[in-house]
Order: structure tokens, then sequence, then C-alpha cells
């Protein structure tokens, strides 16, 4: 096994990672990175922490896939806001059984999805640990008085969510029976799940086009991102299936599964698509962004009055109840 050493790690990092970017005043090196924030920006600051077994199988993914998978977690995050990335952390929990050749093809896959989203890895921290783990933090930025926060909805919005929610949870499924022949429907899905896009540059739009009322990214399931909305904004809301952008092969599943199908899919997680709301005077500037091809969203309901009530409508009509909303790491 080719074992790397820390001191290794760190110069490989910084052979990888070390060039100068716009704002950053001092970047991998020395005890502190240092920034030079925008005139008439505000900074965003968000961290997320993938553990194995947690959230990930080894077995289940590529190191490639998981290091681009680690930055698009936290710069959902961003975009969620309407911001615009900048720099990154991180920081590795490295387990015994990992090698140099699975961490530097690690290392690609981050630098490639950084890479995506122009931003810059400016330092972390490296360990042993019994448990592998990447902890990733993102700072990006947002003009002042444009910032998209989760408690702007108002009775009469409109619900609006980007791409086709569920993909991901759905290609976890397959991935989990440890088939070997997928379809190409089937393949789309894993893709879905193995290597996500964070919506940067849709958040940035629904920002500086002032559409968004609030907004934030499924990461832990639709039902239970929007609960959070609505609690926030102290409203409640009413989604209609019959609404919703299923893509083909998750409209196969719901076909072939019903209300099953429909649960998964609304509380599955880490589609990393945005949800938001907008006014109803705003879908005229929603829809020449759409007809231009510079964003893909659909309406699937309405806010209400009534604090963080949710009320899902069947596609055939009737209530669908769902008992587990999404992710929490309390009820794995």
């Amino acid at each position: 096994m080719d074992s790397i050493e820390e001191i290794d790690l760190i110069n490989l990092i910084e052979k990888m990672f070390d060039e100068p970017a716009p704002g950053l005043a001092l970047g991998i090196g020395d005890d502190c990175a240092a920034i030079r924030p925008a005139t008439g920006f505000e900074t965003l600051i968000t961290t997320d922490t993938l553990v194995e077994g947690t959230h990930f199988k080894r077995d289940l993914t590529t190191p490639d896939s998981l290091g681009r998978k680690s930055v698009c977690v936290s710069l959902s995050d961003i975009s969620a806001m309407g911001g615009r990335p900048k720099f990154l952390l991180l920081s590795i929990n490295i387990s015994k059984d990992i090698n140099k050749t699975w961490i530097v093809k690690y290392l690609h896959g981050f630098k490639a999805m950084a890479k995506r989203y122009d931003c810059r890895l400016i330092g972390g921290n490296i360990t042993r640990s019994r448990n592998l783990s990447f902890t990733v933090t993102a700072l990006g930025e947002v003009s002042k008085g444009f910032r998209i926060d989760r408690s702007g909805a108002m009775p009469g919005d409109l619900v609006f969510v980007t791409g086709s929610p569920g993909d991901s949870a759905l290609g976890l499924d397959l991935l989990n029976r440890r088939g070997a022949n997928y379809t190409s429907g089937e393949r789309k899905l894993i893709a879905r799940h193995q290597k996500p896009e964070a919506r940067v540059e849709w958040g940035q739009i629904l920002s500086s086009g002032r559409i968004a009322s609030s907004m934030i990214d499924i990461s832990d399931g639709l039902a239970l991102d929007l609960k959070r909305v609505l609690k926030a904004s102290c409203v409640g809301a009413v989604v209609e299936l019959s609404r919703f952008p299923l893509s083909t092969e998750a409209g196969k599943i719901v076909k072939a599964n019903g209300a099953k199908a429909w649960r998964r899919i609304l509380s599955g997680g880490e589609d990393y698509e945005l949800l938001f709301t907008a006014p109803p005077a705003k879908l005229k500037a929603l829809d020449r962004f759409q007809k231009s091809g510079k964003i893909k969203a659909v309406r699937i309901g309405e806010i209400v009055k009534g604090k963080g009530h949710l009320t899902i409508i069947k596609p055939e009509g009737g209530e669908l109840k769902i008992k587990k909303e999404g992710w929490l790491y309390n009820q794995q």
C-alpha cells in the first residue's frame, strides 16, 4: 500500500492548489489564509462534513466523485443565498487504509469542481482518524441588499424547484441493491447521486434579478427543507405533485410504486437543487430567464397562511402523508 505521510500530503496540496486569486492576500502555507473583502459585498460562510458510513460508502463511489461532491455540498449553500463562491478550506481525517493513490484521485476531483465554480482552496487541516471524513468550509460573497434568506416567503408567493429532485435518492437506492447491469436511465439516476451539481449560476440569477423572496438548497429532502423555509417565514404551503418535475426514470419508478416512490423522492435529499419562492409579479422576469435557457425551474405549489404547515396533494387528488420528511443525523 502506497501510504503517504502528513508532510508529503501537505506539500502535495500546496503544489496542486497554491495559486493567486482576486481578493486573496495570503493562501496556503501560513498559520492562516488572509482575504480582502470586496467593498459593497457581504461575506457568506458555510461548512459541511462528509463522514464515511454516514454520508458515503467508499464501495459505492469513487475518490474522484467524492472529491467533487465534497465541494458541491458546501457551494450549494452559497448558491442558496444567491452568492458567488470564492474560497474553500478542507480538513481531512484520514483512516489508515487510505493510500496515496486514493487521496490524489480525491484531490483531483476536488480541484476540478473548485475550478468549475472558480473558487480557490486556501487552507485546511489533516489528521489521522479511525473514520475517513472530509470537512469543507466555503466562503462566498453577495452584493449588499441581494442576499436571499429562508425567511422571506409571503402568503400568495409561488413555490418553485430547479432540476428534478428525487433522482439522487433513487440513484442511491439502485447502488445499495448492488446491481451490475443498469439501464441508461438508471445510470443517470446514479450519476445524479455520485456527481451532483451546485446551482451557483441559477442562484445568482434569482438574486441579481430580485426574483426569489426566499430560498434553500435541497440537501436533506424537499419536504424537510421546505418545512425549514415555512418555519423561518412563519407561513405554510400547498405542494401539488401533478406539477412536480420528475425525470423520465423517476417517472417510471413512481408509476410502478406510487406513494412509496413519492415519499422517497420528497424525503431522500442530496439533490442540491434550489427550492425557492417568488411573488406572482416576478413570473414574467423568471419566464424570460427560462426561455433563454439560463435557468430551469418549475412551479410546484403556493405559500399560504399557517406557520410551518405543509400540505402535499397527490397527482390523483387527496393528501400525501409523509412520516419521515428528510435526513436527520439522529434518525439514521
